[in-house]
């Protein structure tokens, strides 16, 4: 064989080894991209789940507040979040029925409060509607 015969075939395997190192190199920087992607997908579910439990608490709080409008505040954030986050519905439930249980027995006569009637609405639409 002559030189060039012998150049060719060093060049076309330098060509398939450049290509198979390329393949190898992508699918590396492919499967390292999925784990970053995996990694952020997982903080920002973390990230959530921290704010809506500091919602649901906050809220929960101010529940005993002595004001009106931070108590109406405090049950349509609960409401929000009955709704935003879906894990949360079941105890922002109970904690709305419990609080307007309390509150009912301590009023035994006229009308609602406006933060015991929002409860109310909130429950009776919970209750027609229990997937929202």
């Amino acid at each position: 064989m002559d030189a060039v015969a012998w150049s060719e075939i060093v060049r076309n395997w330098a060509i398939v080894l450049g290509g198979a190192l390329g393949l190898g190199l992508a699918f590396w920087r492919g499967m390292a991209a999925s784990r970053q992607a995996r990694a952020s997908r997982d903080q920002a579910q973390v990230q959530r789940r921290e704010h809506a439990t500091e919602l649901f608490n906050r809220a929960v709080e101010q529940l005993s507040d002595e004001r009106l409008e931070v108590r109406l505040s405090a049950v349509y954030t609960l409401e929000a979040v009955t709704r935003d986050f879906g894990e949360f519905s079941l105890p922002t439930i109970r904690v709305l029925q419990a609080y307007l249980t309390e509150r009912t027995s301590e009023h035994h006569e006229g009308e609602l409060s406006a933060d015991l009637a929002a409860i109310t609405e909130i429950l009776v639409h919970a209750s027609h509607h229990p997937s929202s």
